[in-house]
């Protein structure tokens, strides 16, 4: 395990971005702190702290007569730069006591429910769509001192998160309760994205005819319009496919605290325990949305299905309508070459009139070199004819071509 963990942190080594934070740069943290015993309310402080002020944060020791939870929400770019100093990360990294494994999840972006167990220290990492989610727990027999670090993958997690997190403040002393609160923000956050896809494909469906509702109406509809929506539909099957690898990280967690049982870390036993009566509820909620996910991108499926079949339709009708109008370009052609034709007896005898060799106001109108002109027009014609027939049949010329090379060739070899 010890030469594992030396190489992830040699990976994290050649992998880590970082940049530094900008003047006036805040940022926003959470400390919940729950004695051990008694009925005193948590406290809970919400603080927009500098850079400098960070590793404050984190300095708390173990504690026998309470449990503290600390999080903080660091900003990361989409090319997984993150925006904070290096050395202020690698304090905190230091402070929290974390797995060195984890160091390699974070610096190639991993998905998943990933824990670990060491010298007391239960870590903890999440990879969500919208965020990454690192923790540490020192359990010792009456408390637990919970260290974390939320980054965001796209748009800002911490509100929503945070106020989750604020419903449960007497659980803190619980290493699993950062992870069922990023199941809570994961089905609270899937069940707004999913209700806007349905919409997309509610209206797809009603402006194409075709739903669960059965055909309404048979539409005519463009080309241009079927492939903005088969790109929404096939855009919307990805989000569906991405949300069915996510809900696995609850099958995880599920095993991880139905094994545990509440029993695995005295310093939570109680919180753990209260806990598990969620996980029930969570577990029915997860498979009815599982079943509805899996209905819709079935859904989804079909109607790409189904515009496929209009976008071939469409194809076909214009096809029909290239055919219709390159029927009336050839009969405009015609009508050209006709028009043409009707003017090339008259071109004729006006050339024919205009040639030299013709003297019509001599008595004699045919001169004696008039034969020239018809030794150059007849041989000049043909030419013609024959370029034009070479181009029109270039493959049976160059056939015929080849066949008489090669009986030459023959002919040559046997005598």
């Amino acid at each position: 395990m010890d030469s594992l963990q030396d190489l992830w942190q040699c990976k994290y080594r050649d992998n880590r971005r970082f940049q530094p934070a900008a003047p006036g740069q805040k940022y926003e943290t959470i400390r919940i702190s729950a004695p051990h015993g008694g009925d005193d309310d948590p406290e809970v402080q919400e603080v927009s702290r500098p850079e400098s002020d960070l590793t404050r944060l984190f300095e708390d020791e173990p504690n026998s007569s309470y449990s503290t939870l600390s999080l903080i929400h660091i900003i990361r770019t989409d090319d997984l730069v993150i925006k904070v100093s290096e050395g202020v990360f690698a304090q905190l990294l230091q402070k929290m006591q974390a797995d060195p494994c984890v160091l390699y999840m974070l610096c190639t972006d991993y998905d998943g429910f990933h824990h670990y167990h060491r010298d007391g220290v239960f870590t903890g990492y999440i990879g969500m769509p919208s965020f990454v989610l690192l923790w540490a727990s020192q359990c010792n027999k009456s408390s637990v001192t919970t260290r974390a670090l939320l980054l965001h993958r796209r748009r800002s997690p911490f509100s929503d998160f945070r106020n989750i997190l604020r419903t449960f403040p007497r659980y803190i002393d619980s290493p699993y309760l950062l992870a069922l609160v990023s199941i809570l923000h994961m089905i609270y956050i899937f069940d707004q994205e999913t209700a806007s896809d349905l919409e997309k494909v509610r209206h797809i469906e009603v402006r194409t005819g075709y739903g669960p509702s059965g055909i309404t109406e048979i539409k005519t509809l463009n080309v241009d319009s079927l492939s903005v929506w088969s790109q929404i539909i096939g855009a919307l099957q990805v989000v569906f496919a991405n949300k069915r690898r996510t809900l696995r990280i609850w099958e995880g967690l599920h095993d991880l605290i139905s094994q545990d049982g509440g029993d695995g870390y005295s310093g939570g036993k109680g919180s753990t325990r209260k806990l598990l009566e969620m996980v029930p509820v969570l577990h029915r909620h997860v498979d009815a949305y599982r079943e509805y996910l899996e209905y819709l991108n079935d859904r989804a499926g079909k109607l790409s299905d189904v515009m496929f079949a209009l976008m071939t339709h469409e194809d076909a009708n214009t096809n029909l309508r290239l055919v219709e109008e390159a029927k009336r370009d050839s009969s405009s052609m015609k009508t050209i070459a006709m028009m043409t034709m009707a003017f090339l007896p008259g071109t004729f005898m006006a050339a024919l009139f205009a040639v030299p060799s013709l003297q019509w106001g001599q008595p004699t109108v045919v001169q004696g070199n008039f034969w020239v002109y018809w030794a150059i027009t007849i041989p000049g014609t043909v030419v013609v004819f024959l370029i034009w027939g070479g181009i029109i049949h270039r493959e049976m010329a160059w056939s015929l071509w080849r066949s008489v090379v090669v009986r030459k060739n023959s002919r040559d070899h046997y005598t």
